[in-house]
This record gives structure tokens, sequence and C-alpha cells, in this order.
């Protein structure tokens, strides 16, 4: 309960940065650059875009939530959603992940790691995904095959990640997703803020 709100503003909040490429602003920043002419036509615009949402459970439904703020189509694949709130468009069984990954301009993670889920978004299905996709992970670690994610961007086809789990925890210096262009990776920290934390205590007491 208290880590949906916390997980959902990483979520957007990321997606926010890729879009509008703040990872190479505060590079250029850092090196007193001003390179204005680089983003011409490389921001990209949350609204009119589709969302895929790998999991609706409370974290799933308040990335959705707040999406769907955004003026993003949501569609969602879960086996067993406790709801499917009105600002989701469809929720697809596990089956549906293909169409899920097609329909994709930014796929999000929001899954738990189950043996059903384990590298579920394969190499096979990085590659079903539009040129220019995305790709943020919320939830766990190891339902992306990351070695194939690190190819699709290094490769061009997909535009960023953003991953706050992955697959070993802390990331190993030789993980090919370091030093990729336009990847944000964070120590699995989305959730900790003090809200989150007197939610605990408050479930605990």
């Amino acid at each position: 309960g208290p880590h949906a709100a916390p997980m959902a503003d990483y979520a957007l909040g990321v997606m926010l940065a890729l879009a509008h490429r703040l990872p190479q602003s505060v590079k250029e920043q850092q090196e007193r650059v001003w390179r204005t002419e680089s983003y011409h036509s490389r921001i990209v615009e949350l609204g009119g875009r589709t969302m895929g949402l790998y999991g609706l459970g409370a974290i799933g439904r308040a990335i959705a939530k707040r999406a769907a703020s955004f003026d993003m189509t949501v569609y969602a694949v879960d086996p067993h959603p406790a709801e499917v709130p009105p600002y989701v468009k469809a929720c697809w069984p596990p089956s549906g992940l293909d169409q899920l990954c097609r329909a994709a301009d930014w796929l999000v993670i929001a899954a738990p790691y189950t043996t059903e889920t384990r590298r579920t978004i394969d190499r096979r299905r990085i590659a079903l995904m539009k040129a220019g996709a995305y790709v943020v992970v919320v939830s766990r670690g190891g339902i992306v095959d990351e070695a194939a994610l690190a190819d699709g961007l290094r490769e061009g086809r997909l535009a960023g990640a953003a991953l706050d789990a992955t697959e070993v925890e802390p990331l190993p210096p030789t993980s090919p997703l370091w030093g990729v262009p336009n990847v944000i990776i964070t120590p699995h920290v989305s959730a900790l803020s003090p809200e989150m934390y007197e939610g605990r205590r408050r479930i605990f007491r």
C-alpha cells in the first residue's frame, strides 16, 4: 500500500526525464556547455502516447492514474487484476504480452518477480516493440532480459530506459547497462519516501 504512490511518482518522473533528455542536460550542465541544436525534434511529449503496463496491482494502478492525467492511453497485462480502473483502456491476460509490447511507446514493468514473469520481456519481445520505444522497470529485476535491453538501446531500436531494480543488485560493474546512452539507473530507491516508512509503521501498529 504505502509503496504505490512514491513508486508511481518515480515512474512518471523518469519518463519525463527521458522524454526531455534530462540526463543529457545534466551532463552538459556539468561540462558547462550549451547545445540547443542537439535537442531539436528530440523531445518527446507524453500526451497521445501509449503506456503498456506489465502488472496492474496497487503500484500499476497508481502509475496508470498518473499516466492518464498526461493524456496517455494505458493498456495492461495482469493475470488476476483486483480491479481495472476506467483510465485503463484494456487489461489482457499474460497471453496478451506480445500485444502489449507491440502497442507500447512506454513499457513499464510493475509486475512481481515469479517463475511466470521471469525474463518474459526477452529478446524476442523487445524486438516486437516500436522503434523509439522506452522501457521503465520499477518493481523487480529479472523480468526484463538486461543484455537484450542493452543491445536494443545500443543499436538505437529503443530510445531509452530507466531501471530502479535489476536482476542482480547491486548492478555489477560488468553489466552492459552501464554506460549505455539515455539510460537512468537508480539503486532500488523509488519507494523510499518518509510517507512510505510512516505507512509501514501504521500497518505494523
